[in-house]
């Protein structure tokens, strides 16, 4: 008795990879999109790097670590203190 073979089997699933691969990648993206999304919509990275950049720029508008307001920024310098012309 003779095995016989069949390569309908292997033509039917030639493409199956490919469809695989496609619909993975179209996942990968969705997700993608979906976290760059809520990222921007919920200001992470703002909230992120606005509270550190506020000390940072508090050095260097003071000299020392102080929250930098506008307010404070024509009466608080270092310049203004050490030439005498506080308003």
């Amino acid at each position: 008795m003779a095995i016989r073979t069949s390569t309908s089997h292997t033509k039917n699933n030639a493409g199956q990879g490919m469809v695989e691969a496609i619909l993975i990648a179209v996942l990968v993206l969705g997700v993608a999109k979906l976290v760059v999304g809520t990222i921007k919509g919920e200001e992470y990275l703002a909230k992120i790097t606005n509270g550190p950049w506020n000390s940072i720029r508090g050095v260097i508008e003071y000299g020392r670590y102080k929250k930098y307001t506008s307010a404070d920024a024509d009466t608080d310098h270092p310049h203004l203190w050490a030439t005498g012309k506080v308003p």
